[in-house]
């Protein structure tokens, strides 16, 4: 009898730098306060930082101490820093096959479908095993001397990059979550070409939102997705719902159901994918 068994899982996930970041601002400006009687946090950061970043800090809230600037820039940064570090980070030595930050859903393998003398992993391990991964590649990015790197101030620069020792677990247990997706996909990923173009809409996306892991999928699936970095949304063509990423010339699930999308005479291949990679006896 054929089970549900696919060799990828899917997870929705969110990564917020605020606590890390949010403290190493207000230690730099701790700092600024004791280096000048009139701390100005606009001038604090490298011009060319501030516009990469896309902060406006004409628009930062005033306050007798400062306590609410450090606030909203930390918020700024934490948005900026997730996209910065996870655009460095190497997924090859991780399960994770892919990350798309926009929907924020993770494509992870099954590990515990790759060997059968592997004991099966309980739901909320996998959870945890791929948490743990995520933060261990946060902080092997060493947040607080990229942080340094962006103050315009060297006694400042410097202060905060000697403070990098402070850079401690407990700074990044509480910044990754992973839950269960609501529905399971139908197949792990499928050809471009499957799918019926009369039926859908491709919207370009940026590829710094997408993180794939190559080599895994490679080595796992046996699939290739190319040296280029062609990124698309799927979209339906009516209500626009989005229903997959293309990656090159392959399609990764973001919805369950897509049998109805697929080209009438592919939908064999289409079919045989769920029994290869999803079921098996």
């Amino acid at each position: 009898m054929l089970k549900s068994h696919c060799i990828v899982e899917y997870y929705k996930y969110d990564i917020n730098l605020i606590k890390p970041i949010k403290y190493i601002c207000q230690l730099t400006y701790d700092i600024l306060s004791i280096s000048t009687d009139e701390p100005n946090i606009n001038n604090l950061f490298k011009a060319d930082f501030i516009a990469d970043a896309n902060i406006d800090l004409t628009n930062l809230p005033e306050d007798i101490n400062g306590k609410d600037s450090v606030s909203w820039l930390s918020d700024q940064l934490a948005l900026f820093f997730v996209k910065d570090i996870l655009n460095k980070v190497d997924l090859k030595k991780t399960s994770i096959l892919l990350i798309h930050q926009t929907s924020k859903i993770l494509y992870a393998l099954n590990k515990s479908n790759r060997s059968i003398d592997k004991k099966e992993e309980s739901n909320s391990d996998k959870k945890q095993s791929i948490k743990n991964a995520l933060v261990r590649l946060i902080k092997e990015q060493k947040l607080i001397k990229l942080f340094a790197e962006k103050i315009s101030d060297e006694k400042i620069r410097n202060c905060i990059k000697d403070s990098s020792i402070l850079d401690v677990d407990e700074l990044y247990l509480d910044c990754v979550t992973v839950e269960d997706t609501d529905v399971p996909f139908d197949v792990p990923y499928f050809e471009y070409s499957l799918l019926d173009e009369d039926l859908i809409n491709t919207d370009f996306t940026e590829a710094s939102d997408v993180w794939i892991n190559k080599d895994k999928l490679k080595t796992e699936l046996k699939i290739e997705v190319g040296s280029n970095n062609d990124v698309s949304i799927i979209r339906d063509l009516k209500i626009k719902k989005e229903i997959g990423l293309k990656f090159n010339s392959f399609i990764f699930p973001l919805q369950s159901n897509l049998d109805s999308y697929i080209r009438s005479n592919r939908k064999v291949d289409f079919y045989w994918i769920q029994v290869k990679d999803v079921f098996k006896s």
